[in-house]
């Protein structure tokens, strides 16, 4: 025989995962009437151990492992005839909480929403999603059009959700973040991975595979160091614009390689070397001035011919 408890106290002393039960029709309900009976307090009911899924190993909190709510109704039975030994199995989905007049907790900060306390799964809520867009790309918006009873959801007091949302045609996988940071999947196969904070990846090696494009953005700066060489290959053209000063620092040599090479300053231009410069050329030099002077500073000038 099943009987319906209402949780006063989920704090196990050995976090096995116990609730204390308040059980309709065996204890007392949590009041005094009129003539000032003495009811059983919570610290004196009995613990009901849970019955974990059969797929739970159970062994210390390893696999799933979650505790009903305070004022949660649960369906209890007792293992022995004395009613010593007490489990529950669930709890019950009802409309509003503290239905059962006499029991639960009014102190207790129990929602007070009607279940389903997610209007995820209802179908009813707007989601908000990153509408972040730049000068590459603009970010995708969230498929969410849930149809009741196809979302599955789990979502925690402090805001917490995860949803595995089967709805036809606009299957999602969506773990959400109380800060508002999320990584979402759309049905297309589409990832989107918002963080409101900084976001940090450590690990020995880092591959990344893009099949066509890859954009980068940075709305202010970008760093990169490396301990050891840099190697970037491209097989097109390689194009970089800048609108401020280009510094190039090398510490040993700098070379370029190209079958045409061309440096124009709209302005001005110098080559400068403190030490040895040496212009060579197996073909034609020409110095060529269009409408200025050309002038040849030196100690000394030889002109080899």
């Amino acid at each position: 025989m099943f009987f319906k408890g209402i949780v006063e106290d989920n704090n196990d002393e050995l976090q096995l995962g116990r609730v204390k039960v308040r059980i309709v029709g065996k204890h007392s309900p949590q009041v005094k009437k009129a003539d000032n009976y003495e009811f059983l307090p919570t610290s004196d009911l009995p613990y009901a151990v849970p019955l974990y899924p059969a797929g739970a190993s159970s062994i210390s909190g390893v696999s799933n492992f979650s505790v009903p709510s305070i004022n949660s109704i649960v369906v209890c039975g007792y293992f022995d005839d004395d009613e010593q030994e007490l489990f529950y199995i669930g709890t019950l989905g009802l409309l509003g909480s503290n239905k059962i007049d006499g029991f639960g907790i009014s102190s207790s900060p129990n929602p007070t929403k009607n279940y389903p306390l997610s209007d995820l799964v209802k179908g009813t809520n707007t989601i908000t999603s990153s509408t972040k867009s730049n000068s590459l790309f603009s970010v995708p918006p969230s498929d969410y059009a849930a149809v009741y009873p196809k979302n599955n959801v789990i979502e925690t007091k402090s805001g917490h959700v995860i949803e595995l949302d089967d709805t036809d045609g606009v299957e999602r996988i969506r773990i959400y973040h109380t800060s508002g940071t999320y990584n979402e999947t759309n049905a297309d196969g589409t990832n989107v991975e918002s963080v409101v904070g900084d976001k940090y990846i450590e690990s020995p090696n880092i591959n990344l595979h893009c099949d066509t494009n890859c954009n980068l953005y940075a709305g202010s700066n970008v760093n990169v160091t490396t301990g050891a060489n840099v190697n970037v290959i491209c097989g097109g053209d390689a194009t970089m614009s800048v609108t401020g000063t280009t510094t190039v620092t090398s510490g040993v040599a700098a070379s370029v390689t190209a079958p045409s090479v061309l440096v124009k300053g709209t302005s001005y231009s110098k080559i400068e070397s403190s030490g040895t410069m040496e212009i060579i050329s197996s073909g034609n030099t020409t110095v060529t001035s269009s409408s200025g002077e050309v002038t040849v500073t030196a100690s000394k000038i030889n002109l080899d011919a």
